[in-house]
Parts: C-alpha cells; structure tokens; sequence
C-alpha cells in the first residue's frame, strides 16, 4: 500500500469516531480548531488536512524519542495501531505506544510530541506540573478508551531537550469529557446538525 493510500485508509478509520485529536477542539479548549471543524472533518465536508513542516518533523522524529522513552524507563513499548471500544464504538483512537510488562500486558500509555516552545511544558524546576491542554485531553481521551491508569507524554523540545509528564486518570474529568463527546457525536454528527461553535 502507498503513503497515499495508507492516509487515505487512517483518515477514513478517523471519521469512525471521535479521536484523541479531537477532544479538546469539542471542549472548546484547542488553539488549533473547535468543534465545527471536527464536524465538517467527520462529515468529509473538509478537504484532508495538510501536512506541514512540524507534522512531518513529529512523524519523522517519533521512532527516536520512543527509544528515548524506553531506554530512560527500562520500558518495552509497542505499537497497538488503530483502537476501538468495546462498549462504545465510537470512542476511537491512534495512540503512540502502550508500555508492557514481561508478560505483555498493557499497563500504561504513551504519547510522542515535538516542540519549538518551550514555555507551553513545565521544567523540571517549575513547581506546577504543566503540559499543553490539547495533549492533556488527548491522554485523558486514550485512558478512557484503553481503561489504562495513566499516560505518560515524551517530548522532543527543540530537537534537543528531552522531558516526560504523567497523567493520571480522573473520573471526574473523564465522565464530562465522555458527556460532552457523546453529546457531540450523536447529537451533531450523527444527525448532521452543525454545532454551534
């Protein structure tokens, strides 16, 4: 299969359901989108989204800070590919990793970033843990369709400094996103009514 075709195939897959990708565009809380441009994704009433330079570096860069991942933590990542729901099919997703034991079992997530500005990640100096709230969402996202306890988030910064977050699940926040997606789903998507923001 081409690049072409394998995009073709995972944006496809991607109009399944909603993603990792989505959630914060839903909730109102993405610089990068809001949820009329999900609904017009989903409905393939968009053109496919562009790859631009960061995208590609992102992709390009993913592999190396796995391994980084890994050699930090003495972790044995894999790649799942694309996850559906067991209960709710449309609760979908691409993650990055999953961390496992010796035995194979899954015991937590990963996610792989790049970043040119450092200000959006909190250092190992700052006494608040922060990362950018897209990404948290995303996590909090794949925590409810795995059921894993936590995600953790690699990030290559600059191309040069390495930094990992934990996140954590928090049912309070994960029932108000899954409300709020689901509402979102069946109540725009499903019955092609635009959403309002």
């Amino acid at each position: 299969m081409s690049i072409i075709q394998d995009r073709e195939v995972w944006l496809d897959l991607r109009r399944q359901g909603i993603t990792g990708t989505d959630v914060a565009k839903i909730l109102g809380r993405s610089k990068w989108g809001k949820a009329l441009d999900v609904y017009r994704d989903k409905l393939g009433l968009s053109g496919p989204p562009l790859m631009n330079s960061a995208m590609l570096h992102g992709i390009e860069a993913e592999p190396r800070i796995i391994e980084m991942y890994a050699k930090k933590n003495s972790a044995t990542v894999v790649q799942v590919g694309h996850l559906i729901h067991k209960e709710e099919s449309w609760i979908i997703g691409n993650p990055d990793g999953i961390v496992v034991n010796e035995k194979k079992e899954w015991i937590k997530g990963l996610e792989i970033k790049t970043g040119s500005n450092k200000r959006y990640w909190s250092s190992a100096y700052d006494a608040e843990v922060f990362i950018p709230e897209e990404y948290m969402w995303q996590c909090r996202w794949y925590m409810a369709l795995t059921q894993l306890p936590q995600w953790d988030v690699a990030v290559l910064l600059r191309n040069e400094e390495y930094r990992q977050y934990e996140i954590f699940r928090d049912s309070a926040l994960e029932n108000k996103m899954l409300q709020e997606c689901r509402y979102f789903w069946f109540e725009n998507v499903c019955k092609r009514i635009e959403p309002q923001t």
